[in-house]
């Protein structure tokens, strides 16, 4: 007789096959690592902590509906308000034996967010691998890509495209100047070899237009989104020589007079 089959299999279960996603493989990685702790004589506990509403397909949301079998393993899921704070909890479960506390030989955590948080999680990162696990720890950080977003970025960057002319040394034609709220970018034609000389992300904005020398310079503003919009303004407003003796009805020879 087959054996009877639960939907709770996918926690429980020890042996045979059992059916799952790949988030619900997620949840029940720190089952499997508690098993394996026990099997050794350790008494360990879990702590997941990350972004309250994680891109991760849900992640969370199956760590609710998981509480009992993590209740029962001494495994706590507590969401943060944001990634850093969850980062800098999870960090902390590791420090209990550092001092003498905590009733664990050690805990293992694991960290969830949304790939751009990355970003501000960062310094909690650099420090945690700094002080380093407990003996009997260890955390797993997991990210997923908020696609919406991307999606949607994508789509409007194909909206907003600039056509940039460049010289044959691929430098720029003319000066030009570029503004966006208190930010003002100046940019200048550069001979063969100057290479991108600008910093931040204007310097990213001009490498992606494909110019290879160019002098660049940040008035004004140190933000980097008003900076890179500036920029954009500016190459945008770039013309070739014989697209300016065009709207100006003369001769390229009177233009250079």
């Amino acid at each position: 007789m087959n054996k009877e089959i639960s939907l709770s299999d996918k926690y429980t279960a020890r042996e045979g096959k059992i059916f799952l996603t790949g988030i619900q493989a997620l949840v029940r990685l720190p089952l499997i690592q508690k098993e394996i702790d026990e099997r050794n004589n350790l008494n360990t506990g879990g702590f997941i902590s990350g972004y309250k509403g994680s891109p991760l397909g849900g992640y969370d949301l199956e760590l609710q509906r998981a509480a009992k079998y993590l209740n029962e393993k001494s495994i706590v899921h507590q969401p943060g308000l944001n990634e850093e704070l969850g980062a800098t909890a999870v960090w902390g479960s590791q420090q209990g034996e550092f001092k003498g506390r905590g009733e664990k030989d050690g805990v293992f955590g694991i960290w969830y967010g949304k790939g751009p948080g990355m970003d501000r999680t960062m310094d909690v990162f650099k420090h945690a691998n700094a002080a380093g696990s407990s003996k009997h720890g260890g955390v797993l950080a997991i990210a997923g890509d908020v696609i919406g977003a991307v999606r949607k970025g994508v789509s409007d960057g194909k909206k907003n495209l600039v056509r940039v002319p460049l010289t044959p040394n691929n430098s720029i034609p003319t000066l030009s100047l570029g503004s966006d709220g208190a930010a003002n970018v100046l940019i200048r034609p550069a001979a063969p070899g100057t290479g991108v000389i600008a910093g931040g992300s204007i310097r990213t904005v001009l490498e992606l237009a494909g110019i290879k020398n160019v002098l660049a310079k940040r008035l004004g503003s140190k933000t980097p989104l008003n900076n890179a919009r500036a920029a954009m303004v500016a190459l945008s407003q770039l013309r070739t020589h014989k697209s300016v003796s065009r709207e100006r009805g003369i001769s390229l020879e009177q233009l250079y007079s």
